[in-house]
């Protein structure tokens, strides 16, 4: 989870990507989802992000947030 988070404040979005996509594929837990989400949420608003690169990963990551979530209310 570490390597996309310090990939997205530095602006290393091939590094970035490939630990959204390892952290993803390991089938992570809701929280620590969240706590990503949160972060994401941070650094849009940071001043200097980049927006267009940010915002669709937040989306990425909200929707496995939101998947694990509808996965425990069935």
């Amino acid at each position: 989870m570490g390597r996309c988070i310090v990939g997205w404040a530095l602006a290393d979005w091939t590094d970035a990507d490939q630990g959204l996509a390892e952290v993803l594929a390991m089938d992570p837990d809701w929280d620590d989802l969240a706590d990503m989400t949160d972060i994401l949420t941070e650094l849009l608003q940071s001043p200097g992000a980049e927006l267009s690169r940010l915002t669709p990963r937040l989306a990425e990551v909200t929707a496995a947030r939101d998947a694990v979530r509808a996965r425990y209310a069935e």
